[in-house]
C-alpha cells in the first residue's frame, strides 16, 4: 500500500512542475478516502481509462522520465486492498486521484 499511495504522490509531483499538490485524508462508518490533486499537466479525458494500463504514456506526459508501470501497480494494489482508484482530470487542468477503501 505504500508503494501505490506513493506512486501516486510522486506522479502529482513530477506532472505538476512545481506547484502545489493537496493530499486529503477523510474516512467515515463505510470507507476511508484518500484525495491527491495536483495543478499540472492533466491528462487527456480520451487517455483517462488508459493510464492504468502497463506501459501506457500519455502523449503529454512522454518529456516526462518513466516507463507506464507505476499506475498499473498502483491499480493493482489498490484492487488487492478491495478498494477502487478513480481519476479526475483534463488537459490542462491538474487531476485528481481519488483511492478509496472499504473499513
Amino acid at each position: 500500500m505504500f508503494v501505490a499511495l506513493g506512486n501516486v504522490v510522486k506522479n502529482a509531483i513530477k506532472f505538476s512542475n512545481g506547484e502545489e499538490v493537496h493530499c486529503e485524508l477523510s474516512c467515515n462508518d463505510q470507507q476511508i478516502v484518500v484525495m491527491i490533486t495536483d495543478k499540472g499537466i492533466g491528462i487527456p479525458a480520451s487517455e483517462t481509462e488508459k493510464i492504468f494500463r502497463p506501459f501506457y504514456r500519455s502523449l503529454n506526459a512522454r518529456r516526462f522520465e518513466g516507463f507506464g508501470i507505476g499506475l498499473s501497480l498502483t491499480e493493482k494494489v489498490v484492487r488487492l486492498h478491495n478498494g477502487t482508484i478513480q481519476v479526475f482530470s483534463g488537459t490542462g487542468q491538474g487531476a485528481t486521484f481519488r483511492l478509496a477503501f472499504p473499513r
